[in-house]
C-alpha cells in the first residue's frame, strides 16, 4: 500500500468554516475528549466561528488541520502563554487513525512551538489507557495532576507536560 502524504497548515482566516465543521465533528465523534461539548458548540454563532480564526494572534496560535489528499485527517490548536505552548482540539479522524496523522500534528506542534521560544508543552488527556495517551508518552511527556474533564462530567483529564531539550 502506498504511503498516503500527510500535510499540515494552518487554519486560515478563509478557513473558518472547515475549522467550524471539523471541531463540531471531533465533539460529535469524541465527546469523551474535550472539555467543550458539541451541543455548546453548536451554539456559537458563525460570526464568533469566523472571529476565532480571522482575529487571533498567529505568533501565539497555531490552529492546525492536517490534511491528507484533499481531506482533512485530524486537527489541533497551539497556544504559547510566555514560555509554555499549550496543546488543545487534538483530533484525529476516525478514517485515518493508525496512519501517523496524531503523530505527525504533535511533532508539528512541539517544532512550531519550540522555533518561538517556547520550553515546555502542556496538555490534557482523558484518563486512561488509550492510543492518544500512549502516543504522548512516546513522545516524552510525563503524567502530572488530574483534574475533571468538565463541571459535572466523571470523567477525568490527565494532564501532561513535555520539557523541550535545549537546542531543540
Amino acid at each position: 500500500m502506498p504511503t498516503k502524504r500527510i500535510d499540515i497548515r494552518s487554519f486560515e482566516p478563509a478557513d473558518w468554516s472547515l475549522y467550524r465543521e471539523t471541531r463540531l465533528r471531533a465533539l460529535k465523534e469524541s465527546p469523551d475528549a474535550f472539555g467543550t461539548t458539541h451541543e455548546g458548540a453548536m451554539r456559537i454563532p458563525d460570526h464568533e466561528w469566523e472571529t476565532r480564526i480571522a482575529e487571533l494572534d498567529r505568533r501565539d496560535n497555531f490552529p492546525m488541520a492536517a490534511f491528507v489528499t484533499d481531506s482533512i485527517a485530524g486537527m489541533a490548536w497551539v497556544r504559547i502563554e510566555g514560555t509554555t505552548a499549550h496543546l488543545f482540539q487534538m483530533w484525529v479522524a476516525p478514517e485515518y487513525r493508525g496512519l501517523s496523522i496524531g503523530s505527525n500534528i504533535l511533532k508539528t506542534a512541539i517544532e512550531w512551538s519550540s522555533e518561538r521560544g517556547a520550553n515546555m508543552m502542556c496538555l490534557g488527556v482523558t484518563l486512561g489507557e488509550s492510543p492518544a495517551r500512549r502516543m504522548y508518552e512516546s513522545a516524552g511527556f510525563i503524567s502530572t495532576e488530574v483534574e475533571p474533564l468538565r463541571e459535572g462530567s466523571e470523567l477525568l483529564v490527565q494532564n501532561m507536560e513535555y520539557c523541550f531539550a535545549p537546542g531543540i
